[in-house]
């Protein structure tokens, strides 16, 4: 009696093969803003922030990490990580 899986449409006579194949790690992007140095006590939480969608910078290029938020931004940060979370 060949029963059918509803998941995968295999039946219990069918033959399955299994392989694996190693997949190469692929490097995450490096974030780099002009005004954000490696060498900054934050510049590891800020690489954490922009590459998990928090953060996406105030332009191309810069992050403005002195610069004042407004409640919007703030908002916005807190709804991308509550979505991430």
């Amino acid at each position: 009696m060949d029963i059918e899986n509803e998941l995968t449409g295999l039946k219990s006579t069918d033959e399955v093969v299994v392989t694996f194949e190693k997949i190469e790690e692929t490097t995450k992007p490096t974030v780099s803003f002009t005004d954000v140095q490696p060498t900054d006590w934050y510049a590891e939480a800020v690489t954490y922030a922009v590459e998990n969608g928090l953060f996406q910078g105030t332009s191309a290029t810069t992050l403005s990490p002195n610069g004042s938020a407004t409640r919007a931004q703030i908002a916005t940060i807190l709804m991308r990580y509550q979505k991430n979370a």
